[in-house]
């Protein structure tokens, strides 16, 4: 086998038989010259070119090279076009992958005989290819996440804001004869609802880092709903978001929402803004709003969540709501505490509680469970 020579930045190779000693004239007969390829990027092919003095005298050449896996393959080699002695053989681009892959570069002569000119299958050339950067993202997002794409949780919460007067005037009349069904004028109407929800998340965990979808119900009572249906609300709804991926420490999400309330169909949307680990502690500053008509109004929520970790298995997130959910004529104010627990790498528990008001003088407090399952 004939040793690679460099020159120039080129190794320049004799093709000789299986060893050094046999057939020592033929190998002046034919001479190569190959720059020797040390890089590679992943998920493109991979070029091999080289020239060939007298290769009339070849009957074929080509590239064999090596996988990480150990596999040996074969790849021709073919005129290039660009000039009249290049040959280039083409790698396909589904091998060059990280951590990279071997070569050598082996002829047959028209005699039959077949040797190496650029290195050997027992000394190959080694070229690097190196890991995308968004193939490093997802192979280190996918790692911390126990190898799991998709979550599917369940939630319930109640919320009580306390009880107010209602908005719509009581009977006016002068005597309880004309109003048989008038209520004192002090009553007060809770201004609370429950909440339940079922939601999907898989993570792509790249550009795209994940898309989920919810739904869930909402109902409860606001003083600022019509009497004549008891001061009820509700909400039946679903709402598809995407997660996009901005840099490392910096995400957007974008939510459309699509429900029906007590009174007709409704639209909203919705979006945050996170800062820092999505995986991890950070801060998200975030709305979202349902009924983009008058007529199907049923409020509009702002918030901040800060998450950090307490633990191993234990993370804190604090966050405050501004918010005129469900159908009220003022904002209110949520304060919320969340502490999520890890019970293993499948199941998940979240607890929340808090205090909200829309008045100085009357307020309610919230809780709220959730549980959730990664595979």
């Amino acid at each position: 086998m004939g040793a690679p020579a460099a020159a120039g930045g080129q190794a320049a190779s004799q093709a000789t038989s299986t060893s050094p000693r046999d057939a020592p004239a033929a190998a002046a007969e034919v001479r190569m010259v190959h720059a020797p390829v040390s890089v590679g990027k992943s998920g493109e092919v991979l070029s091999i070119e080289a020239s060939f003095d007298n290769a009339h005298l070849i009957r074929q050449a080509f590239v064999v090279y090596r996988l990480p896996d150990g596999t040996l393959r074969s790849a021709s080699f073919q005129r290039s076009g660009s000039a009249a002695l290049a040959y280039v053989a083409v790698i396909p681009l589904d091998v060059v992958v990280p951590p990279g892959l071997d070569y050598t570069i082996e002829i047959e002569r028209v005699d039959g005989v077949r040797a190496s000119v650029f290195a050997s299958r027992a000394r190959m050339h080694h070229v690097q290819v190196a890991e995308a950067p968004m193939d490093a993202v997802e192979r280190t997002l996918l790692k911390r996440s126990g190898g799991r794409r998709s979550t599917a949780s369940a939630r319930v919460e109640s919320v009580d804001f306390g009880a107010r007067p209602p908005n719509e005037p009581e009977c006016q009349a002068s005597s309880a004869e004309e109003c048989p069904d008038a209520e004192p004028s002090d009553r007060e109407v809770g201004d609370h609802y429950w909440k339940a929800e079922l939601s999907y998340t898989y993570r792509l965990l790249r550009m795209v880092t994940e898309f989920s979808m919810r739904a869930g119900v909402i109902l409860g009572k606001s003083p600022e709903a019509p009497k004549d249906k008891n001061y009820e609300v509700g909400l039946y709804y679903a709402a598809p978001s995407v997660r996009l991926r901005l840099s490392d420490s910096w995400h957007v999400e974008a939510e459309l929402l699509a429900g029906m309330t007590k009174k007709s169909f409704t639209m909203g949307v919705g979006g945050a803004f996170l800062i820092g680990d999505p995986y991890g502690s950070k801060i998200t500053l975030g709305f979202e709003t349902i009924g983009l008509g008058s007529d199907t109004e049923f409020g509009t929520t702002f918030y901040s969540r800060v998450d950090f970790p307490a633990g191993d298995s234990l993370s804190l997130a604090p966050v405050i709501e501004v918010t005129d959910m469900p159908s009220a004529s003022s904002f209110g104010v949520r304060l919320v505490g969340e502490a999520t627990l890890k019970i293993s790498d499948l199941f998940s528990a979240a607890l929340r509680g808090g205090y909200q008001s829309r008045k100085s003088d009357s307020g309610g407090v919230g809780v709220g469970l959730q549980a959730s399952v990664a595979f």
